[in-house]
């Protein structure tokens, strides 16, 4: 699939680390680090813009090593028509500071179909074995 991408900042196109890889790494556009304090939450900007498909989505996602270290990427979406620069939702849900420098691999992006909805209004849903059990039914 070909999207076309603006890159506002040189060597900020989103990359493949490895061919079987299904997101591309995404890197902070900074002027200057930026320290994101524990329990606190950043905007990063990411130095391209993308001209998503209608009927697609563009999605930004955290990277696996940083989830380990307690920095989290908002999951989050890109709507067709959008085209200004894409950015990441970062928190720091770790023990410690965590620095981003310009540059540094911060989340990831990917596309997929988003087919849309339409809400068929009814009185009852269909009975099923879990009914509505929610949270914990299946246990812990």
């Amino acid at each position: 699939m070909n999207i076309k991408i603006v890159e506002l900042k040189e060597k900020h196109t989103p990359v493949y680390k490895r061919v079987t890889d299904a997101c591309a790494d995404c890197m902070a556009n900074l002027e200057n680090p930026v320290v994101v304090g524990m329990f606190e939450t950043v905007r990063v900007p990411l130095g391209f813009a993308v001209e998503v498909p209608n009927g697609w989505e563009g999605i930004i996602k955290g990277r696996s090593g940083l989830s380990s270290k307690g920095i989290i990427s908002a999951l989050g979406t890109i709507d067709p028509g959008y085209t200004g620069e894409v950015c990441a939702i970062v928190t720091n849900i770790g023990k410690t500071p965590f620095l981003i420098n310009d540059g540094d691999r911060i989340c990831q992006f990917k596309v997929q179909k988003a087919e849309r909805i339409i809400f068929e209004k009814v009185d009852k849903l269909a009975d099923s074995e879990r009914g509505t059990n929610g949270f914990g039914s299946s246990g812990v």
